[in-house]
């Protein structure tokens, strides 16, 4: 129902201008598509996408036209700089229980 992560200095949590690999989205997708025995939850789709949230996503310049959706049961303070522990929701329950 959630993943605890420890975030590093350094890592951005969610995708942004500058910033569209390598962030915590990016692994936590990756890793509840492809790896967790758990299966992916309620936010990311078996093939790593994720899932929108309230219906539209947002055109972003430089992601060669794709609809980004950028916050898949993340809410956090952790600027980029900040290390520390995100808790967060697999399902839309857990989300609610979180919040």
């Amino acid at each position: 129902h959630m993943v605890i992560i420890n975030k590093p200095a350094g890592m951005v949590v969610h995708p942004a201008t500058g910033n569209w690999d390598g962030t915590v989205v990016n692994a936590l997708a990756y890793y509840l598509s492809n790896v967790s025995p758990y299966g992916s939850g309620d936010f990311i789709r078996s093939d790593g996408t994720i899932v929108p949230e309230g219906g539209e996503g947002v055109d972003v310049e430089g992601t060669d036209g794709e609809t980004v959706f950028l916050r898949p049961g993340i809410v956090h303070r952790l600027d980029k700089g900040t290390t520390g522990i995100l808790v967060v929701a697999k399902t839309r329950a857990a989300l609610a229980a979180l919040s």
